[in-house]
């Protein structure tokens, strides 16, 4: 009940994030939960990833509990946002986006369902480069198999 979801598809993860009410974060949002106002490498700080920050180089045996590594807590004491799981997030995955985006608030959304969608993270098989809070990666939103370090987590708006 307390271990990160592993090995689904895009698809899988946004029908559950709906399912409870809630919806995958987009990529700013996940960003910003990962590297707060002030910019951060990784959500802990500038520190080179270390084992007691995040799960990296490891094996499926070595999964932990999402809130085992309080030293690699983010900005908004957000765990695991670095290693265990590459995490999928709603955008639709571009190379060029960032250099064509908006500045505020960037999304890339779109009804089209089957163009690869952006992975942020890094999961429990990367090296520390992975886990930068800027490392994205394209993935396949239909794959939901041999992918034991995929997983999400499902965001929610705040109404005012």
């Amino acid at each position: 009940e307390n271990t990160p979801i592993n090995n689904v598809s895009w698809h899988g993860a946004d029908e559950y994030c709906n399912w409870v009410g809630a919806r995958l974060p987009t990529e700013a949002e996940w960003e910003l939960a990962a590297r707060g106002t002030h910019r951060r490498l990784y959500p802990w700080g500038s520190e080179h990833p270390y084992k007691t920050r995040a799960l990296f180089a490891a094996t499926f045996d070595d999964i932990l509990p999402v809130d085992a590594l309080p030293e690699g807590v983010s900005p908004f004491q957000v765990y695991g946002l670095a290693g265990s799981m590459w995490e999928w997030v709603a955008d639709e995955y571009s190379d060029t986006f960032y250099a064509e985006s908006p500045a505020a608030n960037p999304a890339n959304l779109s009804a089209f369902r089957v163009t690869d969608r952006v992975l942020r993270g890094g999961g429990y098989r990367s090296d520390g480069s992975e886990l930068r809070a800027t490392n994205r990666l394209p993935g396949d939103p239909i794959v939901y198999q041999n992918i034991p370090d995929v997983g999400f987590r499902c965001a929610s708006s705040i109404e005012e």
